[in-house]
């Protein structure tokens, strides 16, 4: 659902977080900014029929890890309630999902673990993407799905990974 006065740029806005640290983004021209604005439609479009609306947020992705070593990164899910806490689920977008939004699955992405774990606040889950084996591609782009029971929600990550040292 939508907040009532809220312009489809201050819901991006919203959703992007501005944490300090970690990695957050990539370089958009744009040609991409057109295609997150028709992304961000669809989803929305898609998710508007996934039940009651659930204020999950996405915070900003943390990489902990560098180029040429095991995934470590994390993600704060804030907004839950004790309820959809209970409920959650979170996972890697489905390969068709992955399609629709014209992001390649790579192989990646089935390896990459996804562990929900306490947040620093009741309201907030942190979650742990790790990998066994290390990262050699510097470019991650994946989707992330979380279900809550009471609804869906998605969100795009996209990773450069520096090398050892950076």
């Amino acid at each position: 659902g939508r907040l009532p006065g809220a312009s489809a740029l201050e819901l991006r806005m919203r959703r992007r977080g501005s944490d300090s640290g970690g990695y957050a983004g990539a370089v958009v021209d744009s040609k991409s900014c057109l295609r997150r604005g028709l992304q961000t439609a669809a989803v929305a479009a898609l998710l508007g029929n996934a039940g009651v609306a659930s204020a999950l947020g996405f915070g900003t992705i943390r990489v902990h890890s560098a180029l040429n070593e095991p995934l470590n990164a994390t993600i704060n899910l804030v907004a839950l309630t004790p309820e959809e806490k209970t409920a959650l689920q979170v996972d890697m977008a489905s390969a068709d999902m992955f399609r629709r939004f014209g992001i390649q699955r790579t192989s990646l992405a089935d390896r990459i673990r996804i562990v929900a774990a306490p947040g620093n606040e009741d309201s907030q889950v942190l979650l742990r993407l790790t990998t066994d084996a290390p990262v050699q591609e510097p470019f991650l782009r994946f989707l992330i799905e979380a279900d809550t029971g009471s609804g869906r929600a998605l969100r795009e990550y996209t990773v450069l990974l520096d090398p050892p040292g950076q």
